[in-house]
């Protein structure tokens, strides 16, 4: 966010992190002025890019893989964008947009997971899902250890660098 004004020019960072959902206000000093501000923030509807130091990679089979949309930690798991981490794989992905369902397709195994459904469905049999899929930015999302281990792939989590690995 930036400001300018031709008395008082500044710039300022805002942490989130430290918001509460809903209306927030925030006072801004600068030279014997203040300027106070009031916004609602929905953390659902806003979008941040993560900083480099934040930043979650996720290598498939030793190849990192880029997304245009970045993973996000969601409720302590893991979410990734479904078609760029499923073709690193090598599978196929087609969107059926009147469920809002992903099918993802490599070899005999075929997967199908709903955006906003607790369960996902691997060769005909429902799983359980704690993070339901979702959509961030146009991109469905979805926990890496479902699509990945869906596909008889091995998943590794370092905390450290917040790097995934998914190696078949």
């Amino acid at each position: 966010w930036y400001h300018a004004s031709s008395q008082i020019p500044y710039k300022c960072a805002l942490d989130t992190s430290r918001l509460n959902k809903g209306e927030n206000t925030i006072s801004i000093s600068a030279n014997g002025h203040e300027k106070t501000y009031t916004f609602v923030y929905n953390p659902k509807e806003a979008t941040q890019t993560p900083e480099v130091n934040d930043r979650i990679r996720v290598f498939a089979d030793g190849k990192e893989v880029t997304f245009d949309v970045p993973p996000v930690i969601q409720d302590g798991r893991t979410l990734i964008p479904l078609r760029a981490c499923a073709e690193a794989l090598g599978a196929d992905v087609e969107w059926i947009a009147e469920t809002q369902t992903a099918a993802i397709i490599q070899f005999a195994y075929s997967i199908f997971i709903t955006i906003g459904e607790k369960e996902y469905i691997i060769d005909d049999l429902p799983y359980p899902i704690d993070v339901p899929a979702q959509i961030i930015d146009g991109r469905t999302l979805v926990p890496v250890r479902a699509i990945s281990e869906g596909f008889g792939a091995k998943v590794t989590w370092d905390a450290e660098t917040r790097t995934v690995y998914i190696d078949r």
